[in-house]
């Protein structure tokens, strides 16, 4: 056998043992039996043994994504793909999720009552934007807005975040304790943060109880941008009980 064969099996060997016996589980979730956990594989290439990022990477990415973005609890639940249409108002839904999804650009505004299937259909487009790479924040407004108004470090820091981040969906917009008026707190941090995304042409998700003339009713400026933003992507959800979306969902 020549040298540089006998040195090639040698490095074989080497890869062998140690794709076989070195391990370190990554606690993410995901099995990957050819990597063994690791993220990577040892390889023979040109006379060299060498790590080469295992095929699985891309699916841990994704999933590392979810649990930063604060959807990982729902993402089993919620998706595009089981989002039920059972009416023509739900095929509408859908069909402007799929058309938001393809141009990947803009806002994405959907309003209407509780149980109407927004968080399930927000929740898929985000779900499918975390597939594709993007960043993604979810913000449940009014747990969020409670932190912001501590007006200390941590909430200008959770506050860039939003403002800064490349995809952000917030969740039940103007949302208040015992349904009351947004305090003009509320608004000016609504805006500042929508600003920002609005300036900066970064993607934003909203749904909201409230319609956009609502919305406008609350603040013009607030209500301007998402208009703006939006365009073909609004979608006013008119209250009535058969449309309360967790009736049909099973």
């Amino acid at each position: 056998m020549e040298t540089s064969d006998r040195l090639t099996k040698l490095l074989q060997e080497s890869c062998d043992l140690t794709n076989s016996r070195v391990k370190n589980l990554l606690n993410d979730g995901y099995n990957c039996e050819k990597c063994c956990n690791r993220g990577w594989t040892a390889q023979v290439i040109n006379g060299y043994e060498v790590a080469v990022e295992c095929e699985c990477v891309p699916v841990r990415n994704s999933i590392l994504r979810a649990q930063k973005s604060g959807l990982s609890a729902v993402f089993k639940k919620y998706s595009l793909d089981n989002y039920k249409v059972s009416s023509e108002w739900q095929g509408k839904i859908k069909k402007s999720a799929y058309e938001f999804l393809e141009n990947k650009k803009g806002w994405f505004f959907i309003a209407g009552q509780s149980g109407a299937g927004k968080t399930h259909i927000c929740t898929g487009i985000c779900r499918e934007l975390i597939k594709a790479g993007y960043r993604v924040k979810y913000m449940l407004w009014l747990d969020e807005i409670y932190k912001i108004k501590k007006f200390d470090e941590e909430a200008e820091n959770l506050k860039e975040t939003l403002k800064n981040i490349e995809v952000l969906y917030i969740d039940d917009l103007f949302k208040t304790d015992k349904n009351e008026v947004p305090s003009s707190a509320d608004v000016r941090i609504a805006m500042e943060i929508l600003n920002f995304r609005y300036i900066n042409n970064k993607m934003t998700i909203i749904s909201t109880e409230k319609n956009i003339t609502e919305i406008f009713n609350i603040d013009v400026a607030v209500g301007g941008r998402i208009a703006e933003m939006s365009k073909e992507n609004i979608i006013n959800i008119k209250n009535e009980k058969e449309k309360n979306y967790r009736l049909n969902f099973v």
